[in-house]
């Protein structure tokens, strides 16, 4: 029903049914895109280049006297992909 949205924020659950699906159809079209955006940044502005951390999805570095920090996914942070393992997976590279 809500695949026609191509969305994997959107989640509908039948727990009576044992179901448990998001909307995603597609894989977000975007990722080429910021991988190459983050490779501009790290060889033209960064200082040091980036720092990285929680699977390689949350990265910083300096640009002069400013931080940089980006986020390019919030899931599957952590080797396990476990929600738990995530949050602390992120709590780690924020530290």
């Amino acid at each position: 029903m809500a695949k026609h949205l191509d969305d994997g924020h959107v989640t509908l659950m039948a727990d009576a049914l044992g179901r448990n699906e998001n909307a995603e159809v597609t894989v977000y079209p975007h990722y080429p895109d910021v991988d190459g955006l983050e490779n501009l940044i790290d060889a033209k502005y960064l200082d040091d280049g980036f720092t990285t951390a929680a699977q390689d999805e949350i990265s910083w570095g300096t640009i002069g006297n400013l931080g940089y920090i980006s986020t390019t996914s919030m899931e599957e942070l952590s080797a396990s992909g476990d929600e738990d393992d995530d949050i602390a997976a992120a709590s780690a590279a924020m530290s």
